[in-house]
């Protein structure tokens, strides 16, 4: 066992010897590799990516759409009199314009109808054009008063088409962050190991070499063997420490190469040191806005009250205004065809109104109040989470300035014992103090070592819950 954690030790030291000759990793390029290598990240990004850019649908719907159709027809059905109607009528077809949807309700079409039709076999004197050109150009308008009165159905499905992209993109853009803030604890999780795990073999050393000392003094017959078993069972005790410091750093450096797509446990670069000092230097991270969950919640209210608009709309009654005017020409050139009808010679003017009353009342009553709860139960959710990320950003001040004095108070405590504990070997060495002291002196001294580690962690820790909130 002692042979084993001799090499173990040389092994540590020559690692951290070859690491420190190889270029140190920084934080940000350690995020950096996770960003590119963690598959998760990027889906993560590239999904928030594309929820941001679907949002963009909204204005789509609502911008102006080209149609154009064109259609051929070949009738030979036989008609009740070949000899003066004809045997067959083929007839192209083209319509094309421009089709808009408004935001208040009101939709409308602007297009142009070509026809040209030929009437095989028929008479001149009962058809003198058989093979002619009619142009219609047409415009038609409707706007809805009851149902979707003025809109409000139409800017509910474009709030739900919006609100589903920002809800991808928010809930995306959170996992990213969350997973931005595992990785820096792990960089600093990492980090603070690998000067625990030096902590531990500086400890383990000490008693070493006091056992070593006392086993001197034993066959010397200058100390009792109870000694030389108490400084042996220190080393055992150190010896448990120290295997559990290096599992700890083989644990990050295997979650460090994970995080970054690495499948290892080795971590040969060498990394920031996290001095009290630099740590005093890092300014305390500060908020920009709401955080994601926050918005995800507001996204999530959008969606049910659009939804409850959309049910109340369902089943409301249908009061629709139409109208259409279009021009006709029918000639046997398509240019006059066309001239004529732009000039509207002969015009065909359509209006009207569309009434669809539910019968059901009570059943869409019950409907619709059903889609009013559902809205307000978001709409209290989202209150709660401002409130819960408040309290959370205000909760994690105040733990980073607890968290701080309690580092200095670790700080100052290992300086202490330290001392305490280097006084009291001298004084042992002069026969002023005995062994017992000496190692729960040494003992106490290793305590605060990783104790101050330790509060480095746990501040480092806060740091990184506090970049959630997107400040710096």
């Amino acid at each position: 066992m002692r042979l084993w954690i001799c090499l173990l030790m040389f092994m540590g030291m020559t690692a951290t010897g070859f690491a420190a000759g190889l270029d140190n990793l920084t934080l940000d390029s350690y995020l950096g590799q996770v960003r590119g290598g963690n598959k998760a990240a990027q889906a993560a990004a590239g999904l928030s990516e594309a929820g941001g850019l679907k949002a963009a649908e909204r204005s789509v719907i609502l911008s102006p759409s080209l149609f154009v159709n064109y259609s051929v027809s070949r009738d030979h059905k036989p008609t009740s009199n070949p000899t003066m109607m004809g045997s067959a009528t083929d007839v192209d077809s083209m319509s094309y314009g421009i089709s808009q949807l408004t935001p208040f309700g009101l939709a409308g079409k602007l297009g142009v109808t070509t026809n040209h039709v030929v009437i095989d076999g028929a008479s001149s004197q009962f058809l003198p054009l058989a093979d002619y050109y009619e142009t219609r150009p047409q415009l038609e308008i409707s706007q809805s008063l009851w149902k979707n009165g003025f809109g409000r159905e139409t800017r509910a499905q474009l709030d739900i088409v919006e609100g589903q992209a920002l809800l991808a993109k928010h809930s995306e853009k959170l996992k990213e962050k969350f997973l931005m803030a595992e990785a820096e604890g792990t960089y600093w999780r990492l980090a603070l190991a690998r000067e625990a795990l030096s902590a531990q073999r500086e400890s383990y050393n000490r008693a070493v070499k006091m056992r070593e000392w006392s086993a001197g003094r034993v066959k010397l017959s200058l100390a009792d063997r109870a000694d030389f078993l108490q400084s042996d069972a220190a080393v055992k005790g150190r010896e448990l420490e120290l295997q559990i410091a290096t599992d700890e750093e083989q644990a990050a450096a295997r979650q460090f190469n994970s995080l970054r797509g690495i499948a290892s446990e080795k971590v040969s670069e060498s990394l920031n040191k996290l001095t009290v000092d630099a740590i005093g230097k890092i300014p305390d991270p500060d908020r920009a806005g709401p955080r994601e969950d926050v918005l995800v919640a507001r996204q999530v209210e959008v969606l049910s009250k659009a939804a409850a608009k959309l049910a109340r709309e369902k089943y409301a009654p249908q009061v629709d205004l139409f109208a259409t005017y279009a021009g006709n020409g029918r000639d046997a050139t398509a240019g006059q065809s066309s001239k004529d009808a732009l000039a509207i010679k002969n015009p065909t003017r359509v209006y009207g109104v569309k009434l669809n009353i539910p019968l059901g009342v009570p059943a869409v009553m019950d409907q619709q109040r059903g889609a009013d709860m559902e809205a307000r139960a978001s709409e209290l959710t989202r209150e709660r989470k401002e409130f819960d990320e408040e309290r959370e950003w205000e909760g994690l001040k105040d733990s980073l300035g607890d968290s701080r004095r309690r580092l200095d108070l670790a700080t100052n405590m290992e300086v202490v014992q330290k001392e305490k504990y280097e006084y009291e070997k001298a004084r042992q060495s002069k026969g002023r103090s005995t062994l017992f002291q000496v190692l729960m002196f040494e003992q106490d001294y290793a305590q605060a070592q990783l104790n101050r580690i330790r509060m480095k962690a746990d501040y480092m820790r806060i740091v990184a819950q506090m970049k959630t909130f997107g400040g710096n």
